[in-house]
């Protein structure tokens, strides 16, 4: 195996982890945001009928 190979390949793992990463940290502000509303709706009479329907 070349240099040029070897340093593509470890290119390529390095993109694949950095997105991996940026996905885990997107997904888990997006459950953090969706649980902050559920806490606010379930807060309220209102809000509670909403989140039964």
């Amino acid at each position: 195996m070349e240099t040029s190979e070897l340093a593509a390949m470890a290119v390529a793992v390095m993109t694949a982890t950095a997105t991996g990463a940026a996905g885990a940290v997107g997904q888990s502000a997006g459950t953090a945001a969706a649980e902050v509303l559920r806490t606010r709706l379930a807060s309220t009479e209102r809000g509670r009928a909403a989140l039964t329907h």
